[in-house]
């Protein structure tokens, strides 16, 4: 009786395991995927493994400070822009209701 009961216990954990291991597998198999094709679109799979990891540590740093560079630079633009559109709804929509009540005063 303890027996089949661990059994059935077991086989319920490793139910509840099985999707994620496989989501894990498949993410895993997708990524070294996309990381053999940028190697081979490349030509970074005739480098040594040394010479790849400063290749790919200059284009990171590259990457980085680009994104960097573009959220410190697009986010003024886009605060000025969406406080632009507020005071432009704000105020057309308080412009609507002055018009129409000084119409319906006259």
């Amino acid at each position: 009786m303890m027996h089949a009961l661990h059994a059935i216990i077991s086989l319920q954990v490793s139910q509840l395991w099985e999707p994620r291991i496989l989501l894990l597998a498949k993410v895993s198999n997708h990524l070294s995927l996309r990381y053999y094709q940028y190697e081979v679109t490349f030509g970074l799979y005739m480098l040594t493994q040394t010479e790849k990891v400063v290749l790919n540590t200059i284009l990171l740093s590259i990457f980085t400070g680009s994104l960097y560079a573009l959220h410190i630079g697009l986010e003024p633009f886009m605060i000025h822009a969406i406080c632009s559109m507020i005071s432009y709804i704000t105020s057309s929509l308080s412009g609507a209701e002055v018009s129409a009540h000084s119409e319906a005063l006259s």
